[in-house]
């Protein structure tokens, strides 16, 4: 059996995702202060309901309260990115690699190694990949590594904590 091949290559791009994921989650944990995040979420998420409210009954009082706290809300917003960014500044580069790798760049004329059908769904989606006659959608290598990662980093960045708007 060829492992380029569906169905060994749907699931080596699932574990490939898998790694990656647990790699990147492992990676941001280290320079994200989960705490930091946690209070960052929290007042965000109380800053703007509080600013709807003011809104809706046009109170100026709270509105002018709101102001000041505006410029903490600002400040937390950029410690967090800024440590985000550090993140992604180690990950980016190596994640980069592996796709080239894997799926290439066609548009740069760089071949990856999965270049035909990467797997199959059972009901016909034409912005995922081809249509066949009976209704399946074969889908390349970029889409099926798209859907996979979503699956995986979704759950694993709360599982690591570093989820946006993770409740206390």
């Amino acid at each position: 059996m060829d492992w380029l091949a569906p169905p060994l290559s749907t699931i080596s791009i699932l574990i490939i995702a898998t790694a990656l994921g647990v790699g990147t989650s492992t990676i941001n944990r280290r320079f994200i202060d989960v705490n930091q995040l946690k209070i960052f979420n929290r007042e965000s998420r109380e800053y703007f309901r509080e600013l709807r409210e003011a809104t809706r009954s046009n109170d100026k009082n709270l509105k002018a309260k709101l102001k000041r706290k505006e410029l903490r809300i600002n400040q937390l917003r950029a410690t967090v990115f800024k440590q985000q960014f550090k993140a992604m500044g180690v990950t980016i580069l190596p994640i980069f690699l592996i796709f080239a790798l894997l799926g290439g760049f066609p548009l740069l004329g760089i071949k990856g190694i999965y270049t035909g059908v990467a797997a199959y769904l059972p009901f016909g989606f034409s912005l995922l990949g081809t249509v066949t006659e009976s209704g399946i959608t074969q889908m390349p290598f970029v889409w099926w590594y798209f859907l996979c990662s979503l699956a995986v980093n979704l759950p694993l960045s709360r599982v690591f904590g570093i989820a946006p708007g993770l409740e206390d």
